[in-house]
């Protein structure tokens, strides 16, 4: 799919987006994509703690995320990078300012498959730097795996170079939380006591195992 899309399409259905447009939205900055497309994004803004680790999720995972996230990694649509945190860019610059983002990597195969890297692509937008400490060895992708086999990740997980410098204030930073094992497997390589670690997800799916802590938090729109 071509990744020129006039200003005034939606990315998603190419419908002219003021066709949708609230008149309040002539005067911030332009979603890429209309009201129609956005209502799809079901906003969650969901803390979940897992082994000390804090994760942010931005949206409910749903059908229309799900198809969405198939024609941006699958279908290697680049052109829709900027649609996943456009509504929440200047919230997200303010409560993570000073962080460095993290990437969950990715498979080096399915990066080079793909000629870019899904998730750095994503997160761009947020002006913070982003330092790619990990490596993926696995040889499947995880949504090919089981359960059981997806919490074995850290396995496969290592940094690229163990003499790169490590930031202390980091944002671990993945598209879907599914289990959670490919955060806690980053976490687990990066934890010290003077480090401060968080995790920001676009969508989560995860269910909550018994023990661990689940909690909304109501955010004032900045």
């Amino acid at each position: 799919m071509s990744s020129n899309h006039p200003n005034d399409e939606c990315l998603i259905c190419f419908n002219k987006k003021h066709y949708y447009a609230r008149l309040s939205e002539f005067f911030i900055p332009a979603d890429p994509i209309c009201n129609k497309c956005r209502e799809a994004f079901i906003k969650s803004r969901k803390l979940i703690e897992i082994s000390g680790l804090t994760v942010e999720s931005l949206y409910v995972y749903n059908e229309a995320i799900s198809q969405l996230f198939i024609q941006y990694k699958e279908l290697f649509d680049e052109a829709l990078a900027p649609i996943f945190l456009h509504q929440d860019i200047r919230y997200l610059r303010k409560k993570y300012r000073g962080f460095t983002l993290v990437p969950v990597p990715s498979r080096l195969a399915k990066v080079e498959e793909r000629g870019f890297d899904h998730v750095s692509l994503m997160f761009k937008s947020l002006r913070l730097p982003i330092v790619e400490l990990f490596a993926n060895s696995s040889l499947t992708d995880q949504k090919k795996q089981r359960f059981q086999e997806r919490q074995h990740i850290s396995e496969h997980i290592s940094f690229k170079d163990s003499t790169c410098a490590v930031p202390h204030n980091i944002l671990l930073i993945d598209d879907i939380m599914t289990t959670g094992a490919s955060l806690q497997a980053c976490y687990s390589l990066l934890k010290r006591s003077d480090r401060q670690i968080k995790a920001l997800t676009v969508a989560g799916q995860r269910q909550i195992s018994k023990g661990e802590n689940k909690y909304a938090r109501k955010s004032k729109m900045v």
